[in-house]
């Protein structure tokens, strides 16, 4: 479990595909000794296993599936990418609970500067769509962000200039794609509500 509130930005020194294995990337990153092999990071809203830990350096892999549902699909060597540790009992919560399980890619369609703020505009499947809600919660590559307006299959979120600073957002352009995870409360109370319809 996660809170969206990243800590990290780290950089992707390696990637290493192969047909019998699972894809390895490797990342570069100044964090202290705590990290240790098995435990769970967020990287770009993905909970993944460290399998290698150097000095400033850890190492994750990823299956098919992940890479498919994912943004790691475009992922090159030297990209930022975003970062946080599993949450410990008694760590606050400042964000709201992130699982690190993608939901889909969401589609940066707009960027408008509004003074030292960003709002951004993203496109959805419409299976998507049912989760988001305006004021409520969504997860985009890890970052745990207030939906400001929903509008069809859009939606837009806005970056305050810290968040745009700490993380790897200002690296998308227009057309790029985010990892997407709606809140998990949502996500259980719509398919509750399906169930009981379908009674």
């Amino acid at each position: 479990m996660f809170t969206g509130l990243i800590t990290h930005v780290g950089k992707v020194s390696k990637i290493k595909a192969s047909d019998k294995n699972d894809t390895y990337i490797g990342i570069d990153i100044n964090w202290n000794d705590d990290l240790i092999i098995g435990s769970s990071v967020c990287c770009n809203g993905v909970c993944l296993t460290v399998i290698e830990k150097k000095l400033n350096y850890f190492g994750v892999e990823l299956s098919n599936e992940t890479i498919k549902r994912t943004n790691f699909q475009f992922m090159k060597l030297d990209n930022a990418i975003n970062l946080e540790k599993s949450l410990k009992i008694g760590d606050e919560l400042g964000g709201h609970n992130v699982t690190g399980h993608i939901d889909g890619l969401a589609k940066l369609t707009k960027i408008i500067q509004i003074k030292s703020s960003y709002e951004l505009w993203f496109k959805v499947s419409k299976e998507i769509t049912k989760y988001l809600a305006e004021k409520g919660s969504v997860a985009l590559n890890g970052i745990s962000l207030t939906i400001n307006k929903v509008e069809n299959n859009f939606f837009s979120v806005n970056i305050i200039q810290h968040t745009w600073n700490n993380t790897n957002l200002p690296n998308y352009q227009i057309g790029s794609f985010i990892n997407l995870e709606v809140d998990i409360i949502s996500r259980y109370v719509s398919r509750h509500i399906e169930n009981y319809m379908k009674k």
